[in-house]
């Protein structure tokens, strides 16, 4: 008879060597690794001392100062950098009272030129509350400032043309809103600045509804009344910027410029909010309804005004026929 032997199992946990010799090649390897993260992030990275002595950079922080290596921003106090002082001063007084805070500035950059940044710096204490460092995040925002700038210009400009045509007869006597004469005059402003933006259009005209039954029913007075605070409602819905006329006798447009559709979605579910609140106040002879019709023209699609009229005024007709209530859907939002 053969004898078996079996060899009892080991169930004791592995052994892990943890020999100091092992410890700084982990470390270096760490080191390495986020090194080799902290150059490829395509934002600037630093590390400041209290007095301003830049003591770490990568590569993109480089780009955005103009410096050909981070040795260069070393010899560089970060006060130096600063357009205006007062913006370090601001920044240190925030850090005071918080660890981490943001702020946009605009910055020197070593060959001359000047670069907008949104800065996102941390302070770094030690065990006595001390600051040792600032860390942070620095985003080139150039781009996106300079587009702001130039809509707030032409904003301006825009304003200074609505003053000088004031008192010219481009707006309604019962509304004071623009006439047809006025609505057409500023809506070219807008077209061309939207144009120089980039920005998008958006057109709402709108019908009110049963105004003859109102004239019929109450008079001319109160159909009167019916148009002006439908206007008032229009005013307290879109912004100062945006142009509004009275385009008919019974038909109202606002021309708008917007960054994405979600935009022009809330501006309709306002103006929807508000007509539903005129609606539901007592003692009112008559209620306020409207049809309506939306286009949204992208910035890469150019219409004329005329031609965008003719289109939204079709899609009131046809939302008008199919008694399409006042609930503003998305769809009118996709062509």
């Amino acid at each position: 008879m053969v004898k078996l032997r079996v060899k009892k199992a080991d169930c004791s946990p592995p052994k892990i060597s943890l020999r100091p010799s092992s410890a700084p090649a982990f470390l270096k390897d760490n080191r390495e690794r986020y090194r080799a993260l902290l150059e490829h992030l395509p934002v600037g990275v630093y590390r400041t001392t209290p007095d301003g002595r830049i003591i770490e950079a990568n590569r993109a922080l480089c780009e955005i100062l103009a410096a050909a290596k981070p040795s260069n921003l070393n010899r560089v106090n970060v006060k130096e950098l600063y357009v205006k002082a007062r913006d370090r001063d601001d920044h240190l007084k925030r850090l005071e009272k918080k660890t981490i805070v943001f702020k946009e500035f605009e910055m020197k950059r070593l060959d001359g030129s000047k670069v907008w940044v949104r800065d996102h710096p941390r302070a770094v204490r030690d065990s006595r509350g001390r600051v040792i460092y600032y860390d942070g995040i620095i985003v080139d925002i150039t781009a996106t400032k300079r587009a702001e700038i130039q809509l707030h210009k032409a904003l301006s400009d825009l304003e200074r043309v609505n003053k000088k045509y004031y008192n010219q007869s481009l707006t309604d006597d019962l509304t004071k809103l623009y006439n047809r004469r006025g609505f057409f005059s500023f809506s070219q402003q807008l077209l061309r600045i939207s144009k120089r933006v980039r920005n998008s259009i958006f057109l709402v005209f709108l019908d009110v509804d049963n105004l003859k039954a109102i004239n019929d029913s109450w008079g001319h007075k109160q159909g009167d009344r019916a148009l002006f605070e439908f206007a008032q409602i229009l005013k307290e819905t879109f912004r100062e910027s945006d142009v509004i006329g009275r385009v008919g006798g019974d038909e109202f447009a606002a021309l708008v410029l917007l960054h994405s559709r979600s935009e022009g979605r809330v501006l309709l579910e306002r103006l929807r909010d508000r007509l539903d609140a005129y609606n539901r106040q007592r003692k009112r002879k008559f209620t306020l309804e409207a049809s309506m019709g939306v286009v949204w023209c992208g910035p890469d699609q150019r219409r004329s005004l005329e031609n965008l009229l003719f289109a939204a005024d079709r899609r009131m007709y046809w939302n008008k026929h199919h008694k399409t209530q006042m609930a503003l859907y998305p769809s009118a939002l996709r062509s």
